[in-house]
């Protein structure tokens, strides 16, 4: 007697349904992790002529008497971090009237680039929490600079070969400690946030970095007719100013679903072979 198998792509899309009901019941706002560190009230310092080889200039940027610095850690909705959907579940707040403080340095060449009002910025941004460990550090560059005003911006990009959320390797995790008596206890009504600890940020292994947005604006007491005249004079002051850092990571349950899908395609070659 002839014994008659089932197709093989019945098996195949059996998996495939399995794989979709897996896509279709994870939940997206726990898709991904963001973690965005905002420093306000920040000492600036352009000195012209101070920058390396090729410049014409040289920013300093370190917090002043009066900064402080809140880093959130939320579960992004479907529309990405900041489009209005992100649920704050962690928060961590710090002052400078902290003993230790924090510290959030910001130093950049300035580059004219040949055109009238056209210029490139490329440094390095650090941020230290109140035990004086560095909790995030990258490379930064920016050819979009622009002027209004009294406001100077610079959109550009944070990158960092070994991770823009410091320590370097991905086992040890990453923790930012704020201020408990500055940070809420209660956030969404858990204590302490997710990891239960309040005034404290931390992760896992789960902070590859994957996408980063920057956006630092800086406004200044008096006015500039354009850029070309803002960097040829010498500035010192202490401004009203925002330093975003928006970093999306994976979080466990993406991570393992991927692993998941990984698992399952490479069974489906296996019996397909």
């Amino acid at each position: 007697m002839r014994i008659m198998r089932k197709p093989r792509f019945t098996q195949a899309f059996l998996i495939i349904v399995v794989l979709f009901a897996l896509t279709r019941t994870a939940p997206v706002a726990h898709a991904e992790i963001g973690l965005n560190i905002d420093a306000t009230a920040l000492r600036f310092i352009y000195t012209p002529g101070a920058g390396g080889f090729g410049s014409i200039g040289r920013i300093d940027i370190t917090r002043g008497s009066s900064s402080a610095l809140t880093a959130q850690m939320l579960e992004l909705g479907g529309d990405g971090l900041g489009g209005g959907n992100d649920t704050l579940i962690d928060l961590a707040k710090v002052t400078s009237e902290s003993f230790p403080t924090f510290d959030a340095i910001f130093t950049a060449d300035v580059f004219y680039l040949g055109q009238p009002n056209s210029y490139a910025i490329v440094g390095t941004y650090t941020v230290k929490d109140t035990t004086g460990t560095t909790v995030l550090e990258g490379d930064y560059t920016s050819d979009f600079v622009t002027l209004s005003s009294s406001t100077l911006y610079m959109g550009g990009n944070l990158a960092n070969a070994d991770g823009i959320l410091r320590p370097g390797s991905p086992a040890t995790g990453w923790a930012f400690v704020g201020d408990s008596d500055k940070t809420p206890d209660n956030i969404n009504g858990v204590f302490g946030g997710q990891d239960g600890i309040d005034g404290t940020i931390t992760m896992d292994r789960w902070r590859d970095v994957s996408t980063l947005a920057n956006l630092f604006n800086f406004e200044f007491v008096g006015s500039f007719p354009d850029l070309d005249a803002f960097f040829n004079d010498a500035i010192q002051a202490s401004v009203h100013a925002d330093m975003k850092v928006s970093v999306v990571v994976p979080a466990p349950s993406a991570v393992l679903l991927g692993w998941i899908g990984l698992a399952l395609v490479g069974w489906i070659k296996r019996r397909l072979a």
